[in-house]
């Protein structure tokens, strides 16, 4: 029997019920095996705006972007949740639950299960080993690291997440997150528009961002036609740098531009991009800074 250690703020104690009737769930395995793990720490998300650290920390790099703060669909995060949980006690980085395994449940895997005619996931999944993690970590490595996970939490017209996340307590230490970021699109109003294209990452003007080899993406609507992007340039402090390009997997229409060595710290980037997209044309020139 798995033991979990419940940390719910009390200002959504009407969400509770709910989500504590799934968790019990967790703690009854699916099969006779007995994890190795005797106990884990799990945080569940329940409050909205601000919110919990990993929406502020989602929420700050949305507006950053320039585009409208997400909220927390408590279903979702419970179906997450549950997500990280099998994670966490099987010790996996996986999309997909075995049955046979202890902690397998239906509902979590919904949380990054398959889109229907997609090559995506719902969502998308990350561990940490042996080290003490928090929440906020798991946001900045998809923004840092997974450029279509980041073009899917700027996305602006994302309304809603799902978000789960366990923090290990034992060796080896067990660091799990899933979150859900495809049910809480607003097709009604992705279909009307109104919000601003192209969504850039850096932004221009933006000062903290890592030096390392940071992947730049620029992105429109998903509805709309992969651009046809003809000339990029790279300067870093007004040089000339090596990158690679690449386009964004259906339905996300943009490029991704990642310099082949790491950014140095202090430095100035330019970015420049031209081409047409949709029949309209594209010329933008956008500078950022690394972090000292």
């Amino acid at each position: 029997m798995q033991r979990y250690t419940v940390l719910i703020s009390i200002v959504r104690l009407m969400g509770v019920l709910a989500i504590t009737a799934m968790l019990l769930s967790v703690n009854a395995p699916a099969t006779t095996a007995t994890p190795a793990s005797t106990g884990y720490t799990v945080y569940i998300p329940l409050t909205t705006r601000p919110g919990p650290p990993w929406l502020e920390r989602l929420n700050a790099y949305r507006s950053q972007a320039g585009v409208p703060p997400v909220y927390e669909d408590l279903n979702l995060s419970a179906r997450c949740l549950l997500h990280a949980v099998y994670m966490a006690v099987n010790n996996e980085l996986t999309f997909d639950q075995d049955p046979t395994k202890p902690n397998f449940n239906p509902l979590g895997q919904q949380c990054v299960e398959s889109i229907p005619g997609s090559d995506l996931r719902r969502g998308h999944i990350w561990r940490l080993q042996n080290g003490t993690a928090v929440e906020t970590q798991s946001i900045d490595f998809w923004m840092m690291s997974l450029p279509l996970a980041r073009v899917r939490l700027l996305y602006p017209y994302l309304e809603k997440v799902g978000f789960g996340f366990v923090a290990g307590v034992e060796s080896p230490l067990r660091n799990t997150a899933a979150i859900e970021v495809t049910t809480g699109i607003n097709q009604t109003n992705e279909t009307y528009g109104g919000l601003p294209f192209p969504v850039k990452y850096p932004v221009g003007g933006q000062v903290d961002v890592p030096a390392t080899a940071y992947p730049i993406t620029v992105f429109w609507k998903r509805s709309d036609p992969a651009p046809n992007i003809t000339t990029i340039e790279l300067k870093v402090n007004g040089v000339n740098k090596v990158f690679s390009q690449s386009s964004l997997p259906a339905p996300y229409t943009g490029v991704v531009i990642t310099p082949t060595e790491p950014f140095p710290a202090g430095a100035q980037v330019q970015v420049t991009i031209s081409g047409t997209h949709n029949g309209n044309p594209v010329n933008e020139t956008w500078t950022f800074s690394t972090a000292p």
